[in-house]
């Protein structure tokens, strides 16, 4: 993969001459830093424009998924020949680019026919392109799932049987209902983190997924604070790379709305919301996390989507999680290339403040608060301004406040 950064961008609807290649800009000031491209057909556009478009991104240092009309794996299963054609062709017009980190397979395959149309697919690009990276969308988990979708096969045993076949070297999956009111779409939301992440490392691939931005349907239009919950959750989660639904609105659009580009071409709220929260993280974890591998996620105070509550006094640092609100929480483990590991913790209520903290041993010798991406490495008993640290007889409290959805890491000796 082409891009060091952590991989953000959004499902990129609009046709390749909707806009030119200056709108690039206006990803990369989003924190956009691996984007689906405008929707590209050899029968409607010119090459040029979006060759243009890919050289805008890699003097932005961002890169593409490229949409191409007819490498759907719908069209796979139609003429698997004409498939393979014009995925040579288009390699060879726009596969080289060094902004190209791949070409996009799809969306939400259902059924033996189509599982296998995409795997066709995978094996016709990587033939062709090892170096590069194809993107598929599945579809959310629910319960089910394996009858409606797999044909009854384990979740799990399947991933593993697809990326053999496939070659795939990352699966990304879409699901909203984290914006539907109530806590049964929470659940669901966390369920599809629990069961995408296990059955990923089991398959030992990355997992991607598709965070919501644009209120349609049921789902309420996103504040600051539930783009901030949705990407930290995920990222804790072990995804490692995210996408956003969606970024342009248009007109007629039913009661798709508060995207982060309005009907008329206007940035709104939503896309400074984004701008903000995305720049905030890349600055202080987006590289950190490409170099760390997840290992282990609990939650405490509440537990969503069948994930385990943090067991106490099991850790041979972390005693227990504190809450002092109440509000729920996300513990999550990852380790460097050197083995050492890092505590995540996360605010998981997308509503509230609190403050949040670690029940450690009294010999504990170093509390680490790691930020800016690791330059910033910070001796939590010397400098915990604004934060929790106390020395009790047996114990040390070490915390912090969190906003909603807020994340921190640190890590202990």
């Amino acid at each position: 993969m082409k891009n060091k950064s952590f991989p953000i961008g959004f499902w990129n609807y609009p046709a390749v001459g909707a806009y030119g290649p200056e709108e690039v800009s206006r990803w990369t000031r989003c924190g956009m830093t691996w984007n689906q491209s405008p929707r590209f057909s050899y029968e409607t556009n010119t090459k040029e424009e979006l060759l243009a478009i890919l050289d805008e991104c890699e003097k932005q240092g961002i890169g593409l998924t490229l949409c191409i009309s007819g490498l759907d794996y719908r069209d796979a299963l139609r003429d698997i020949d004409a498939y393979r054609a014009l995925f040579e062709r288009a390699y060879a017009d726009f596969g080289h680019h060094p902004a190209t980190v791949g070409f996009f397979i799809g969306d939400e395959p259902i059924g033996e026919a189509e599982n296998k149309a995409c795997i066709e697919a995978y094996k016709i690009m990587l033939s062709t392109a090892p170096e590069l990276t194809p993107l598929l969308n599945f579809n959310p988990y629910f319960p089910g799932f394996e009858d409606a979708i797999l044909g009854g096969q384990d979740f799990t045993s399947w991933a593993r049987d697809f990326t053999a076949a496939s070659g795939c070297k990352l699966i990304c999956y879409d699901c909203y209902t984290q914006l539907n009111e109530g806590e049964e779409g929470v659940n669901s939301y966390f369920l599809n983190l629990n069961k995408y992440s296990e059955m990923a490392r089991g398959a030992g691939i990355e997992i991607w997924t598709t965070l919501l931005c644009s209120a349609h349907y049921l789902y309420r239009a996103a504040s600051e604070d539930d783009i901030r919950w949705q990407l930290s959750t995920a990222v804790a989660s072990g995804c490692r790379g995210i996408l956003w639904f969606l970024f342009y609105d248009s007109i007629p659009n039913n009661n798709y709305r508060s995207s982060p580009i309005d009907p008329f071409g206007e940035e709104t709220e939503t896309y400074h919301y984004i701008r903000r929260v995305q720049k905030v993280f890349h600055a202080m974890y987006g590289e950190l996390m490409m170099k760390l591998s997840w290992k282990k996620t609990w939650h405490f105070e509440k537990a969503y989507g069948d994930y385990p509550l943090f067991p106490e006094n099991e850790h041979p640092f972390i005693k227990r999680m504190i809450s002092e609100q109440g509000l729920p929480g996300i513990l999550s483990l990852f380790e460097d290339e050197d083995g050492k590991e890092y505590a995540v913790m996360v605010n998981n209520s997308p509503f509230k403040p609190g403050r949040f903290a670690f029940a450690l041993p009294k010999d504990t010798k170093k509390i680490w608060r790691i930020q800016k991406n690791g330059d910033m490495t910070v001796d939590f008993k010397v400098s915990h301004h604004d934060a929790i640290y106390q020395e009790k007889d047996d114990e040390i409290i070490a915390g912090c406040f969190l906003a909603p959805g807020q994340m921190e890491v640190f890590r202990f000796e």
